[in-house]
């Protein structure tokens, strides 16, 4: 099977970006991944505190 590379658009910043076949389900381009991971890290702390009683 022939290994192809997809061009797609970053949802954050609507950048367009390559990624190979294999990284099809990436949503964001490398610089937004980095900002996406720390606003989840921060939302998934802060429902973790307001859960303790």
């Amino acid at each position: 099977m022939a290994e192809y590379n997809i061009v797609k658009f970053c949802r954050l910043c609507r950048k367009r970006y390559v990624v190979g076949k294999s990284d099809s389900k990436k949503n964001y381009c490398d610089a937004c991944q980095v900002k996406a991971n720390k606003s989840y890290e921060e939302e998934s702390k802060n429902e973790r505190n307001s859960k303790v009683f």
